[in-house]
């Protein structure tokens, strides 16, 4: 994730130039680049608030939903079935399966620091 770099809509072609020249990609770029480089997010725990966040991604110009992972078999496969993407029951195995760029963690406070250093640890943020 260091290598993007956030550019706004000022001088665009120079702000891309001096980008490239120091080897970053341009990540968002309102209005220009619109739509084109999607992160790709794994969503944890599809329950109330993680139901909340795939809609909000579905309906994002700048995300794109790439995996969803429960505990549930069930509700994983439904939320999967309906955004067309992967499910797992096990968030470790979402770094080799995916291309996820980042996660979101829909889980209880308690899990939280496990799971994260876990993605931290595969260079998911």
């Amino acid at each position: 994730m260091s290598k993007f770099g956030f550019i706004g809509t000022g001088n665009m072609a120079g702000a891309i130039i001096k980008a490239i020249k120091k080897q970053k990609c341009v990540l968002f770029i309102p209005n220009f680049w619109e739509g084109v480089l999607k992160m790709k997010i794994a969503v944890i725990g599809t329950g109330i608030i993680g139901l909340s966040h795939l809609k909000a991604i579905a309906l994002s110009k700048d995300f794109t939903l790439c995996a969803v992972c429960d505990i549930n078999e069930d509700a994983a496969k439904a939320s999967a079935h309906q955004y067309g993407v992967p499910y797992f029951l096990d968030y470790r195995d979402i770094p080799d399966k995916t291309e996820a760029e980042a996660v979101i963690l829909n889980l209880p406070h308690w899990l939280h620091c496990e799971v994260t250093v876990y993605f931290l640890n595969h260079g998911i943020h």
